[in-house]
């Protein structure tokens, strides 16, 4: 008798540890929502965007600042939950773009870095998916080479530093960008880690 209740016990505990996983684990995979505040100051970044009169090659409503040096920062607005922040770095012969899809209901942000060679017509690219809150000043996103999007193949972990590097410059830029028309910065659209 006391087996078979020492049984039921053990079978009972492992039935409500099987479910307590099933309950959390889709819970721990769930993006966070972003905060009212957050929601707040994406709406009055959105009005500005819209507001502003520029647009994109897609006729996408967007606030954008250009440099002599040859480098330009923009955020697009493009629709269901979605922002576009870009930033391109032109060189003599080379681009460089970093991209980033903000996808600011579901607080995800994936980075792409693209760089190009013009004159030998190669191309690179390094890429991750991260949440906005672990984007730091100085920190390393963590890319990766993306092979679908490459040409050329040699000196990928230069790349991946190229890449991080150009974020980081990108993120003091799209900083400045946002304040400038909006008063905010990264930290109140969701990069809440994000420090200048």
């Amino acid at each position: 008798m006391k087996n078979w209740k020492r049984h039921t016990r053990s079978l009972l505990v492992g039935a409500c540890m099987l479910l307590m996983l099933l309950v959390m684990v889709p819970a721990l995979q769930a993006e966070a929502a972003p905060s009212a505040k957050v929601r707040r100051n994406i709406n009055k970044l959105i009005r500005v965007i819209r507001s502003s009169g520029d647009t994109n090659n897609y006729n996408e409503p967007m606030i954008q600042d250009a440099y002599n040096d040859g480098t330009s920062y923009s955020i697009v607005y493009e629709g269901n939950g979605k922002l576009l922040l870009g930033a391109e770095t032109e060189g003599d012969d080379w681009t460089a773009f970093t991209l980033m899809n903000y996808y600011y209901n579901k607080s995800r942000a994936n980075l792409q870095f693209y760089f190009f060679y013009t004159n030998d017509s190669y191309s690179a690219a390094v890429k991750n998916s991260v949440s906005p809150a672990a984007i730091r000043k100085g920190r390393k996103v963590g890319y990766r080479f993306d092979s679908s999007k490459s040409t050329f193949y040699g000196y990928t972990g230069k790349l991946v530093e190229a890449g991080e590097l150009h974020l980081q410059d990108a993120l003091k830029y799209w900083d400045v960008l946002l304040y400038r028309n909006t008063r905010l910065h990264m930290k109140d659209i969701g990069f809440t880690n994000y420090r200048r």
